[in-house]
């Protein structure tokens, strides 16, 4: 009976050690299996994220560039082989200076590459590039440094756009404000020189009314001085001094339509199409430029429609170019208007 219980108490204690184990065995089982899983689901999170990232690396009108901490590229999206002519294959392993770096500025911009690493600044830059086809370029680039979880820097990752465009246009409003400005300007100089104007050419007028026409004040004074508007006046023509008057007025008359014409440019257009004389507006045109230009016009009228005060700009632009080219094939062309 002794040795029964005591089989029994070494099985039962068997027994209950083996269903420890195999409790302890599950459960381990089962936390390594959760652990697995939520290692599968962290790295293929992970994997998506790099598929994601990669994607609109791929996809972004923003040259993406990684570069090691040597300078050397790698990584080369698209965008950046659109900007820089060199495609990813060309790109990979190169040093900035052998790819897009002219070689004026190579020295700059490996300052500003070791100002990013050491943390100095940097992350903002703007200067020229160069293409693969040899064309320099504008490109604003944002900088990041690269590190790993412990904090070693590992390189650098660069975004970089194109704005060479951007800067021409930027120049060219900033241009048209200022000939906006002078235009404004010209037009108050205009009517400042209107009025002096107009008083030389009355003071003019005068005077030669008074050295030839016969009227009672004339013929009263020349007889109190003992002469006669006829002796006078053959003296003035005889030392060209009515033509000199006249001059002066011719002159100053056409320095008023100068002017006119300066004025009626540089007021605002509404733009509104009408028929207008072909020949008046090159004939206006010219009288702004002809000084420089030295043209002698052949006239040949023909009615457009136009702005008035926009075409003898265009025309005056079209009329100085040749002049500041080597070699021009520019041709105006008009039709009549059915």
């Amino acid at each position: 009976m002794d040795y029964f219980l005591d089989n029994l108490v070494i099985m039962t204690c068997v027994f209950l050690a083996s269903f420890n184990i195999f409790t302890i065995r599950q459960q381990a089982l089962t936390s390594l299996k959760e652990e697995l899983d939520h290692r599968e689901k962290t790295e293929k999170e992970l994997l998506e994220s790099r598929n994601q990232l990669s994607i609109h690396l791929k996809n972004t009108p923003v040259g993406a560039i990684s570069w090691d901490t040597e300078f050397r590229v790698q990584e080369w999206n698209p965008s950046a082989e659109t900007i820089f002519g060199y495609s990813r294959k060309e790109a990979m392993g190169k040093h900035a200076a052998e790819l897009i770096l002219p070689q004026d500025i190579i020295e700059e911009v490996n300052t500003v590459f070791r100002d990013i690493l050491s943390g100095n600044g940097g992350e903002r830059n703007m200067n020229e590039n160069i293409t693969k086809s040899g064309k320099r370029i504008l490109c604003d680039w944002y900088n990041t440094v690269l590190k790993t979880l412990d904090g070693k820097i590992t390189g650098v990752a660069s975004l970089v756009n194109d704005i060479t465009e951007r800067r021409k246009t930027q120049e060219l409003m900033i241009q048209s404000e200022k000939m906006m400005s002078v235009g404004g300007l010209a037009a108050g100089m205009a009517h400042e020189i209107n009025n002096p104007l107009s008083g030389i050419m009355q003071n003019a007028q005068i005077i030669h009314n008074r050295l030839t026409r016969d009227i009672p004040a004339n013929q009263k004074t020349a007889e109190e001085l003992g002469t006669s508007m006829a002796a006078i006046r053959s003296f003035m023509e005889k030392r060209g001094i009515l033509t000199q008057l006249d001059y002066i007025h011719q002159a100053g008359g056409r320095a008023a339509e100068i002017i006119e014409n300066m004025l009626s440019f540089s007021k605002k257009s509404d733009l509104q199409r009408k028929e207008v004389n072909l020949e008046e507006l090159i004939d206006n045109t010219l009288d702004l430029i002809k000084n420089d230009a030295g043209l002698n016009p052949k006239r040949a009228p023909l009615p457009l429609k136009s702005s008035a005060n926009i075409l003898p700009a265009f025309l005056s632009s079209f009329v100085k170019k040749p002049r500041s080219s080597r070699s021009c094939s520019t041709c105006l062309k008009t039709r009549p208007i059915p």
